[in-house]
């Protein structure tokens, strides 16, 4: 099963939960952390997300799209699922060439994040939440375009943050 079609199962169960939750419990003060409990993804530590999600090499680190589903979805996945995943976002893995019009606007002194922030900006043209927004999308539907919108930017800001990388005055001549 593909991201979207476990969070597609996943979504309206924690929706309803949340609304129960929010009901129920609204006003209570939830737990307390302590420093020693360190570093936690969905109740795992780093250590034991070491040991539980994919890896490309058994015992190496594990795929940075093993950790994204988890996070997304609260569960361990399997390394077809993280090999899925990761297809999908070398699918989504193209930035518009207004974006690159719109960074190499900018003179190229200007601060690396200025120029990564005004690319990432430029890639809101594409927005699926805004089109849905637009055309009235039910609140409970929200997470779908939401969805399209994090995956494509996730596959696009690398390639936004090298190109303002080799954009640095002391890279032009590679």
């Amino acid at each position: 099963m593909d991201l979207c079609s476990e969070l597609q199962e996943l979504i309206p169960e924690q929706q309803d939960r949340l609304k129960k939750l929010r009901s129920e419990h609204g006003k209570v003060q939830l737990g307390n952390m302590t420093v020693d409990m360190g570093i936690r993804f969905r109740g795992l530590s780093i250590p034991e997300c070491q040991k539980v999600l994919p890896a490309a090499e058994p015992g190496g680190e594990p795929f940075p799209e093993g950790l994204l589903w988890l996070l997304l979805t609260g569960k361990v996945p399997s390394k077809e699922q993280v090999t899925s995943l990761s297809q999908e976002l070398q699918s989504r893995a193209t930035v518009p060439d207004h974006v690159y019009k719109t960074i190499d606007a900018l003179i190229v002194t200007a601060h690396p994040m200025t120029q990564f922030a005004t690319g990432v900006m430029a890639l809101q043209v594409q927005s699926e939440i805004q089109k849905a927004y637009e055309k009235g999308i039910h609140k409970s539907k929200l997470w779908e375009p939401t969805y399209e919108d994090s995956m494509s930017l996730i596959a696009q800001v690398l390639l936004v943050a090298a190109y303002v990388y080799r954009r640095r005055p002391f890279c032009l001549h590679l």
